[in-house]
């Protein structure tokens, strides 16, 4: 139960819905039975929440709410006797608020007031026990904010101390207030420090009051000291206030007060979703910031790579076999140990889901309980959205992203991401709105330390900039370098102030863009050569990356460096906050900034096609020599025009993206590559590396067409026969199994088969075989295929053997299935391939599961689920799980089976398989159909046959409607809506195969004659 904040009510996973009456029930029944969970005399429930009804009518009431309650899955967390009424086995964040000892987690616990906005009808008494509850929790939140600006002070965190101290000022707080002007002054912010003053000593008015003696002593000794210099004007628009945002900021904040959530800030370029995720980091303390670069999405990995090897010495603690699947990306990580073969030998994604798997496991680590800060998500690259979609799978974690909404919609992997987590309920997005003219009008008067006027000349900038912050920012910038706004008397004024109506003779730039170059023009030609080449390197360089790219000397490029500094344009890159303290940081050089991304892009549109050219190349150059990332030469070479050297780079960039398993960004270099033209025979072996990668990510769409592009380019019969196998691959995947015969039948006869291909060949002709029914055949072809693979093709031999023996099972040849399917497993083994031993665990346990050990088959498939586990292997997971659902629902141990089903559903809501999805959704409904709940069975097989029918799953179309037909039947439906089910089920019959459709057609014939209990489906066959 969460009370603190927006309230909410969840059970294994799900969020109930309450009308008031009965949320206010279970929250007093939760924070006055305590941690214990005491009983609550009903009497006294009744004048609490009917106080304003006879008592007959209350306990009346009472039975009711408590008849309904039973009626929902919270029934079972009620103790009900005659007399009392009491919670059991629930958890309520108010009452782990009130018990916590650690500072820390104390304030990560609260996420707001104890239930806001509940308005309670006819229950005064509730009303004032809710309002004392509710004070005493949030006085002790503030208590816990003043102890934690004590602590931070005390380590010298001023502006984190600040920071912590905020919400008391909005209640009037004496002793906070003088607190903040003291830290104020020791900042040497006087301005603020007297502000903070005025704005007490103005709520205390409006009390009839003045303030204390000693805060009155505190101003006078504030107002002696020397006001702020005038030159501070324009530093302070390096860091500007975070104006306008104050209510939005504590509005945000209880977001994250609760595990398991992102919030997302969207908002166009120069909006203020930096700054705002800034504050909100800083008053968090903890925080890991990840950033995406534009000019870095095709480097995978990049935005992970940077925060880990940013805290090094925390992932020294990460267990060792994790600690191996980092080093692929940090090689400085490297244990020393022996490598782990199980990775590196496995196919079909083992490698690839371990060390994804090992990255989001070392992201939670350094993490560590702090807020991860996702900064331009919308930049970041698809593997690592593929570990942040891992990593936020648990609920140990607090997010704040920030995107621009154009781009967010360009990126897939992210809408995937995003959309994952809204279905959970896990993200929460707001948008940043532009400034007001009022608070336009504060940010000048913030800025140049005035009380009073600028009305008009806010209104003039507002309508110039439309209320963009970094607009806003840029043009002040722009006015006081070019002397059109001066600092004269303590504010700032223009020769127009005098004579004008709405400043309409201020000369304001039109863009962005326009207020960077009017800036540019004002700084040294060597500050301009400085700034336009290093923005074709993106937002972050280092000056040894521009090194030939401009005319400077040494020192000449250290003054530009230093007035690009000074003027605001550029900043030192901020590291986080242990990588300062590392050695490797201290001996590392700095790396540099633009101050918004926007007058980076602004340099890049001022520099010519020519100039763009002449730098891209001397670019490549340097960064080649520097060992850059091939991805990030690629470009340069590209912009210069250098197209046959940047084809290799890109062909190398994608081979550096497929080591980390980055399977998007390898698709998109070997793309690039081809767009820039390669030979005949490199553009045929591309083509199949496209058709692997689309294979790995069953991308069956591109595999096929990479394919048919690869048979455009072969060459002689070599290429020809590696390209029919990998189509035999293919077909079978698509479920072309006479295709997948016909091709293997044309190739047997080849008298260039290699042995390992005829193996290849004749599994995936047993398979096809296997899939129709036709079982003889599948085996004959294992066999054959066998007796000609060499002894060391273990993964091969493997999968022969243990699609051998699923085809023995399904046979009924028990005893030989066994032989078989150890002899698959001894193989697994000796490779260390863990995905075929899932397999095999899975072959074994449907043996024995047909030879009715049932003790045995749960053992393997338990097994099968944790060697899946092991590896991230999530599809295999699943099907492991499916099966025991069906071991399960066999025995009728169905709330054993529903905590299976549920375990695969949350898995498939990561990983997407319409197949597995419709496995566990026939279970689900079946589970309905036995404990005799129709509606819910009906919408669950309706929800199945959407997901058959939309992705062609055609054995799926016709069970889920048999399926349905039966129950319809049970619900003594009308023949009218049972007669269109059976057209629907005749007109899908005949694209089956033979065995399936006879099968099929059985079934129905029995169903239309008699009432017959719905048939369990057969265990699943593992993955061929």
């Amino acid at each position: 139960m969460k009370l603190l904040g927006k309230p909410e009510v969840r059970l294994a996973g799900a969020t109930l819905s309450l009308p008031p009456k009965r949320l206010a029930l279970l929250a007093y029944l939760a924070l006055e039975g305590g941690p214990t969970w005491q009983p609550i005399r009903r009497t006294r429930l009744c004048d609490l929440l009917w106080s304003e009804q006879d008592p007959e009518a209350a306990r009346r009431n009472l039975r009711q709410e408590l008849h309904r309650l039973k009626q929902t899955p919270l029934g079972e967390h009620l103790s009900l006797t005659p007399d009392t009424v009491g919670l059991r086995d629930l958890s309520c964040d108010a009452l782990s608020f009130e018990a916590a000892g650690d500072l820390a987690a104390a304030l990560t616990l609260y996420g707001g007031p104890l239930l806001p906005d509940l308005d309670v009808a006819q229950a005064g008494a509730f009303d004032e026990w809710l309002r004392a509850r509710r004070e005493s929790l949030h006085g002790r939140w503030l208590e816990l904010r003043r102890s934690r600006a004590g602590h931070l002070e005390t380590e010298g965190e001023l502006g984190g101390a600040l920071a912590a101290l905020a919400p008391l000022l909005d209640e009037g707080d004496e002793a906070a207030h003088a607190q903040t002007m003291r830290l104020q002054a020791r900042m040497g912010e006087r301005d603020a420090a007297l502000h903070t003053f005025e704005r007490l000593e103005h709520q205390l008015h409006g009390l009839g009051l003045t303030p204390a003696p000693d805060l009155l002593a505190l101003r006078e000794r504030l107002r002696g000291l020397p006001a702020q210099p005038p030159g501070t004007r324009l530093a302070s628009l390096r860091h500007p206030p975070l104006i306008g945002r104050d209510a939005l900021l504590n509005d945000l904040e209880p977001h994250l007060q609760t595990p398991g959530g992102l919030l997302l800030l969207e908002g166009e370029p120069g909006s203020g979703k930096t700054a705002l995720a800034a504050a909100l980091a800083e008053r968090w303390g903890s925080s890991l910031r990840l950033q995406g670069r534009e000019e870095a999405q095709a480097t995978p990995f990049l935005p992970l790579s940077e925060a880990l090897r940013a805290r090094l010495s925390r992932l020294e603690t990460l267990p060792v076999p994790w600690r191996r699947e980092v080093a692929r990306l940090l090689p400085e990580l490297e244990t020393g140990d022996a490598p782990d073969t199980a990775a590196s030998t496995g196919e079909g994604g083992e490698g690839r889901a371990r060390f994804l798997e090992g990255l989001s496991v070392a992201l939670l680590h350094i993490l560590d309980g702090g807020l991860l800060w996702l900064d331009d998500l919308h930049w970041f690259d698809p593997s690592s959205l593929e570990v942040l979609g891992l990593a936020l799978r648990t609920g140990a974690w607090r997010a704040v992203a920030t995107c621009r909404p154009l781009e967010r919609r360009q990126n897939g992997a992210l809408e995937h991401l995003l959309s994952a987590l809204e279905r959970r309920h896990a993200a929460t997005s707001r948008e940043l709105p532009p400034l007001s003219e009022t608070d336009t009008l504060r940010l000048i008067r913030t800025l140049s330390a005035s009380s009073s006027g600028g009305v008009r000349f806010a209104r003039r900038l507002h309508a110039a900039t439309q209320g963009n912050p970094l607009f806003i920012i840029e043009t002040l910038r722009t006015l006081l370098e070019s002397g059109e706004l001066r600092e004269e008397a303590g504010g700032w004024h223009t020769e127009f102030d005098s004579t004008t109506q709405d400043y309409r003779e201020l000369p304001l730039p039109g863009s962005v863009r326009g207020a960077v170059i009017s800036r540019l023009g004002r700084l040294s030609e060597a500050t301009g050569h400085l700034l336009m080449s290093a923005a074709l390197l993106g937002e972050s360089f280092g000056l040894d990356e521009l090194e030939g790219s401009t005319p400077l000397s040494g020192w000449a490029l250290l003054d530009a460096l230093e007035q690009a500094l000074a003027a605001g344009l550029l900043r030192v890159e901020q590291h986080n906050t242990e990588q300062h303290n590392t050695e490797q940081h201290s001996s590392a050089a700095p790396r540099y900034r633009y101050s918004h991304q926007l007058v980076q892009r602004a340099l890049i549109e001022h520099l010519s096609a020519e100039r763009r050219r002449w730098l891209h190349r001397q670019l490549a150059a340097t960064l080649e020599r520097l060992g850059a990332r091939a991805a990030r030469v690629a470009v340069h070479l590209e912009g210069a025009g250098q197209r046959e050297r940047a084809a290799q780079v890109r062909l190398q960039a994608a081979q550096e993206a497929a080591e980390v398993y980055a399977h998007q960004e390898t698709l998109e270099h070997l793309a690039a590559a081809l767009r820039l033209g390669l030979d005949a025979s490199a553009t045929f072996e591309v083509h199949l590396r496209r058709a692997e990668v689309c294979g790995l990510i069953d991308d069956k769409r591109q595999w096929e067409e990479a394919l048919e592009s690869a048979r455009a380019a072969a060459g002689g019969p070599d290429d020809l026969r590696r390209l029919e196998l990998r189509l035999c691959e293919l077909e079978f995947h698509l479920g072309r199994y006479p295709a997948v015969l016909e091709r293997v039948a044309a190739l047997w006869e080849q008298p260039g088969l290699t042995p390992e291909q005829r193996g290849w060949a004749g599994l995936w002709a047993g398979n096809a075989n296997s899939r129709t029914a036709r079982l003889h055949e599948a085996v004959d072809w294992y066999s054959r295929a066998l007796a000609g693979v060499p002894e060391h093709e273990l993964i091969l031999r493997g999968r022969l053997l243990n699609a051998w023996a699923y085809a023995l099972y399904v046979l009924g040849e028990l005893e030989e299935g066994r032989e078989k399917v150890q002899a698959a497993m001894d193989c697994f083994v000796q490779a260390h391939y863990r995905k075929g031993q899932a397999m095999a665990h899975n072959t074994a346990g449907a043996l024995s599961e047909k030879a009715l050990d049932e003790e045995e088959s749960i053992l393997q498939y338990n097994q099968s689920y944790e060697r899946s586990k092991e590896i991230g292997d999530r599809q295999s997971q699943c099907l492991a799980l499916s099966n025991l659902s069906g071991i399960y629902l066999k025995s009728m141990k169905l709330d054993k089976a529903l905590f299976i089903i549920n375990q695969g559903l949350e898995l498939i809501d990561t990983l997407p398989d319409p197949y597995l999805e419709c496995l566990f959704n026939e279970d689900l409904a079946e589970i309905y159909m036995l404990r005799r709940q129709y509606g819910k069975a009906l919408s669950v097989l309706d929800m199945s046959l959407r997901v058959s029918d939309s992705h062609n799953l055609s054995d799926w179309s016709v069970q889920g409607r048999i399926d349905k037909l039966f129950l319809l039947d049970q619900m003594e439906t009308r023949q009218v809506e049972k007669d269109i089910i059976i057209n629907e089920i005749r007109d899908r019959l005949p694209v089956l195969p033979d065995k399936l459709r006879a099968d099929f057609e059985r079934q129905l014939g029995t169903l239309l004659s008699t009432t017959v209990t719905a048939p369990t489906p057969e265990p699943s066959g593992p993955p061929q």
